[in-house]
């Protein structure tokens, strides 16, 4: 059985994704992330891999240098 689930992606019109009712299909996941991405950059061409853990680290060399 699928249902279809409809997700607003906030200034984009809203997107029909299909559903079992956990799993939502890879290649529709992967658009709806690179649309959100594009709005972050303008510079995101392509979704290269994804994780379903991720952890980002802000460097301060300047910060680092002066300890």
């Amino acid at each position: 059985q699928q249902r279809v689930q409809r997700q607003s992606l906030g200034n984009t019109k809203a997107t029909e994704m299909a559903t079992d009712g956990v799993h939502v299909d890879s290649a529709q996941s992967k658009a709806m992330n690179l649309q959100v991405l594009k709005r972050q950059g303008a510079d995101v061409m392509e979704i290269m891999d994804t994780a379903s853990h991720v952890v980002m680290y802000e460097f301060d060399i300047l910060y680092t240098l002066a300890t």
